[in-house]
């Protein structure tokens, strides 16, 4: 089960807890008819998880038996209720049943997927992913999608130019992913990868702005960006507040040299970083690595490549 899955049964598991939790006072109070609303809220909550945890592992789940369990006696207790006899153990029952049911699911589903995206927006600058990809492909645990999205032509006056996309310009080993079909809202990853730093920031082309950096990070548990291009001796100018480097959580850089730059550009932006609520602290997200790009080179022969 991946994390965004859990979560989301979490939260209904603690919604039909505190759904529940006003009856045990109605009931005291000799006012159990005023619960019928709260309990048929339950009862449809309760299916809800019944039918999203049958749709992710089937219907003999611990889980799953619970849940009937607890609608089952729900339609106990309001029977109860009509006919005047409902009392505290019947609500206690529910009770019981609602606080055992977080322990059997999380001991019943694990974190166990994965699901990594990698958000590529030219071709020619494919290998700058291709062997975190293949790491990635090679995980039986991961779910993977290369999903190339359309960039534009900046014009001088700042204005959107020609739309490209270069889905169909991979390698034929690739395996893609149409962007019109990937929602990353819904899906949320839980990596991105991207390797164009600049969102708005490019006077030459821009990426569709719904894969700038800044909006990214709020779909995923890890965002990381790996330059499409390797460094010489020293990054190039500015590149430590370009977006792509100062929202991201992991930047993935060739070497320890280059690392080090990195950090020392970082410390010169380190109040603004926290005005804009950017915590965490620059050596965990500066990682050397290395680079994809090294690794094509050595991995690629000559029988690879048509030469005219």
């Amino acid at each position: 089960m991946r994390k965004i899955q859990q979560k989301k049964i979490l939260d209904w598991i603690k919604s039909l807890n505190s759904s529940f939790a006003p009856v045990a006072d109605y009931v005291s109070l000799n006012q159990a008819t005023a619960t019928f609303p709260i309990l048929a809220n339950v009862q449809k909550t309760a299916k809800e998880i019944e039918i999203f945890v049958e749709s992710i592992a089937g219907k003999k789940t611990d889980t799953a038996l619970l849940l009937k369990g607890i609608r089952k006696q729900i339609r106990i207790l309001e029977h109860e209720i009509k006919k005047e006899s409902a009392n505290i153990l019947s609500v206690n029952t529910v009770f019981e049943q609602l606080e055992t049911l977080e322990t059997i699911f999380l001991q019943e589903f694990r974190l166990t997927r994965m699901e990594v995206v990698f958000f590529p927006y030219k071709a020619s600058m494919w290998d700058a992913f291709e062997s975190v990809w293949r790491a990635a492909t090679d995980d039986p645990d991961c779910d993977v999608y290369v999903v190339p999205i359309p960039y534009c032509d900046k014009k001088q006056d700042k204005s959107i130019g020609e739309i490209h996309y270069e889905g169909n310009e991979y390698p034929d080993y690739v395996t893609i992913t149409d962007w019109r079909e990937y929602s990353v809202d819904e899906n949320r990853p839980d990596i991105i990868f991207i390797h164009s730093p600049y969102d708005a920031s490019n006077y030459v082309t821009t990426v569709h702005p719904d894969y700038y950096s800044e909006r990214l990070r709020d779909f995923t548990d890890l965002l990381v960006y790996i330059p499409y291009f390797v460094h010489l001796d020293t990054p190039q100018e500015k590149i430590h507040i370009l977006p792509g480097v100062v929202y991201a959580d992991m930047v993935v850089v060739q070497s320890e040299s280059i690392r080090q730059q990195y950090l020392q550009e970082f410390a010169k932006i380190e109040d603004d970083r926290k005005r804009n609520g950017l915590t965490r602290k620059p050596e965990e997200i500066v990682v050397a690595l290395g680079s994809p790009k090294f690794d094509k080179a050595l991995a690629s022969r000559h029988e690879e490549y048509a030469l005219p």
